[in-house]
């Protein structure tokens, strides 16, 4: 139900009621519920450092580095 619960704190709580199960175990009985993992949300951290990054690279462009072939194995493709 708690979305923030991880894989070791349910073998915490197993464990506490006299069940043990692995991790891997746990994770796919739960795979197979179809409740897999997924990417945390953003922290007030992340979002921060993310703003101070774009302050800083204000002009940075992802196609300028791709036609300058800094992106490339071998330059000149």
């Amino acid at each position: 139900q708690n979305p923030c619960v991880t894989t070791r704190h349910l073998q915490d709580d197993l464990m506490k009621a006299g069940t043990s199960a692995s991790v891997a175990t746990i994770r796919r009985a739960l795979n197979k519920q179809g409740l897999h993992g997924h990417t945390p949300l953003l922290t007030t951290r992340n979002i921060k450092s993310r703003q101070f990054y774009g302050l800083i690279k204000p002009n940075w462009n992802c196609l300028n580095i791709w036609t300058s072939g800094l992106a490339c194995e071998r330059p000149g493709l």
